[in-house]
């Protein structure tokens, strides 16, 4: 049952059994045998299949989902209870780039000592769209990111306040650009097309210090945080508009009390 019920997760949040037969390692036919099989359990239709559109879950779906990741969740916390040898847990969280260069640290700093005798905690550095994804997909217990999110499956909280600022040769036609799908990809994208601007030339980087470091060089010009930059590097103030907000998401049904435990403790550190 287990096996039927990771599957209809995976399903769920994917609406799409191609990618959750990537997730899972598993084949289409498979997963869809299992979600067919589950629905013979239940006696009720979970997905409404419109040829290749995405699946659209049925009320009956969510309800499922909704009770089936706490299950999921409090069994695994049950195993971990009744271990006569309890281990660390092991957490997994991403930031972006900009706030792993700026807050992030400072942030980790101000948590307890006594959590690294709970947690082996392990960091890592995505663009915002892949850390949405990666929460979304349960790899990642919660993450950093540095543009609004809006899922009904993720809760999200503004955690602190950036200034984005033009910065560089501000006379060159050159762009340094992040990459699509980047929080400052999405500002950055915002003040071109207010400013009707196609850059003459652009240069794709997917790394907020190589950014600055080419900017120290003179080279080009790029939308960037205020505070990632020194007063080696000129910049032009853009108002309020560019003024934004670094958000903590995780899963509006995260249940789990080790990741539950250690969110609590980063919104007190903040």
């Amino acid at each position: 049952m287990f096996k039927l019920l990771h599957t209809f997760i995976a399903v769920y949040e994917t609406l799409s059994f191609s990618k959750a037969a990537e997730q899972l390692f598993s084949s289409q036919p498979s997963l869809s045998l299992h979600i067919k099989q589950l629905e013979e359990r239940l006696n009720t239709q979970l997905f409404i299949r419109n040829g290749k559109a995405k699946l659209e879950p049925t009320p009956n779906a969510t309800r499922l989902y909704q009770s089936t990741t706490k299950i999921l969740k409090e069994w695994q916390t049950i195993q971990t209870d009744i271990s006569d040898n309890p281990k660390k847990y092991d957490l997994l969280f991403a930031c972006s780039q900009t706030s792993a260069h700026t807050f992030v640290p400072q942030l980790l700093s101000q948590l307890p000592p006594a959590i690294y005798n709970e947690y082996n905690l392990a960091a890592e550095v995505h663009n915002s769209k892949e850390i949405l994804d990666d929460v979304l997909n349960h790899r990642l217990a919660f993450g950093i990111v540095e543009k609004p999110v809006h899922h009904n499956l993720i809760i999200t909280e503004k955690i602190k306040t950036d200034q984005l600022v033009l910065a560089g040769n501000l006379k060159s036609d050159t762009w340094l650009l992040r990459e699509e799908g980047s929080g400052v990809y999405h500002y950055t994208k915002k003040y071109l097309n207010s400013h009707n601007i196609v850059p003459k030339n652009s240069i794709i980087i997917k790394n907020n210090q190589l950014i600055v470091d080419l900017l120290k060089q003179g080279v080009g010009k790029s939308i960037v945080s205020l505070d990632a930059i020194d007063d080696t590097i000129k910049f032009q103030d853009l108002g309020v508009p560019f003024f934004r907000h670094f958000y903590l998401i995780y899963q509006k049904f995260e249940t789990h009390p080790s990741i539950t435990n250690f969110i609590d403790k980063i919104k007190k550190a903040i």
